[in-house]
């Protein structure tokens, strides 16, 4: 066997870290990203701040400091809760639980349309999602949606966007959970991280915050002003 040495021409010495250029767009990029990082966390101390002022407001009459109000729903906000709060929640929810969940919140959507002349039963159905943690459980079949690998079906999510929309519609307090604490910032940020999201799903979100800022506005005499600044009104 027979070896011939090739010769090269000498390498250039590699650019070190030091003579490399700076990236305008990513530094540009950087700098947007701290800001938004800043932004939230104002965004954050302040929706905090709201939630402690909304629980002394007046529209917090029922809600807050209230024992839990059994209703029909019971049964369905428990099923909601105990499977949003498993482990299975945060990788993927096989078909079984995938069919609770729907069960449940057919369930509790029939509740409300079996009392749609009964405005009375649907404040007490209203107060019994919010007492036994429902409110929240419907927000995370929501907030599900920013992972890059589904959790459960788009049409659970798109259901659970549904019945957010028939609590807030005439209920200031719980429009004003959405639209003046951390709530709506968590459904925002799961709407808008995904760019795999249909555009249907931006509708129902939409309309869910029209109805929001419209029952803060109409349905309380305190008004969107006195939300947004209730320190006058603290005791």
């Amino acid at each position: 066997m027979e070896f011939s040495i090739i010769e090269c021409a000498p390498v250039a010495d590699a650019p070190t870290e030091e003579t490399i250029p700076p990236d305008p767009d990513r530094n540009k990029w950087l700098l947007q990203k701290k800001r938004r990082q800043k932004l939230r966390q104002k965004i954050v101390a302040k929706a905090k701040e709201m939630e402690s002022d909304l629980t002394r407001s007046k529209i917090a009459d029922g809600y807050v400091g209230v024992s839990p109000v059994k209703t029909a729903c019971d049964k369905p906000l428990r099923e909601l809760r105990r499977i949003v709060e498993s482990p299975a929640f945060e990788s993927k929810c096989d078909d079984s639980d995938v069919h609770t969940l729907e069960r449940a919140l057919g369930e509790v959507g029939r509740a409300f349309a079996n009392s749609q002349q009964n405005s009375a039963a649907r404040e007490v159905l209203r107060k019994g999602v919010w007492s036994t943690g429902g409110f929240d459980a419907l927000l995370s079949l929501v907030r599900v949606l920013e992972k890059d690998t589904p959790v459960i079906p788009f049409r659970t999510s798109v259901k659970a966007c549904h019945l957010l929309d028939e609590l807030c519609s005439e209920s200031p307090f719980l429009a004003a959970q959405l639209l003046c604490s951390q709530r709506l910032l968590i459904v925002a940020d799961s709407l808008t991280a995904s760019t795999k999201m249909r555009a249907n799903t931006h509708m129902v979100v939409g309309r869910l915050q029209f109805m929001a800022v419209f029952t803060v506005v109409g349905g309380d005499v305190c008004g969107l002003i006195g939300l947004i600044d209730l320190s006058a009104n603290r005791s």
